[in-house]
């Protein structure tokens, strides 16, 4: 994975990596935010851009319910759940990107 991640990012000029970080519903780091840094440190490692932890938590609910709203059904959402949800990390993501360049 990592491989693939470098390669995406030196063929599309990526900048700027947004990882979801799968914190604890009580905002605690378990074992996932774990795996997540350890996959962010081994990618700095290898020369990857600068990496955004974005906390994910509850995006995947926020998809489902999305994805119910609009009328799909269950083999329709088992399919598209992960897009959606890596949607609401990027819109996290940008939402504080501009937020910060207000300051």
């Amino acid at each position: 994975a990592r491989a693939h991640v470098l390669a995406i990012c030196a063929k599309e000029n990526i900048s700027e990596i947004a990882l979801g970080y799968p914190l604890n519903t009580d905002g605690t780091v378990g074992e996932r935010a774990k795996s997540a840094e350890r996959f962010r440190d081994d990618l700095l490692r290898e020369g990857s851009p600068p990496i955004v932890l974005v906390n994910e938590t509850y995006t995947t609910l926020a998809a489902t319910e999305e994805l119910e709203r609009l009328g799909y059904k269950k083999e329709q959402i088992k399919a598209q759940i992960d897009a959606v949800a890596a949607k609401y990390i990027l819109e996290t993501y940008l939402e504080r990107k501009r937020s910060n360049e207000r300051k």
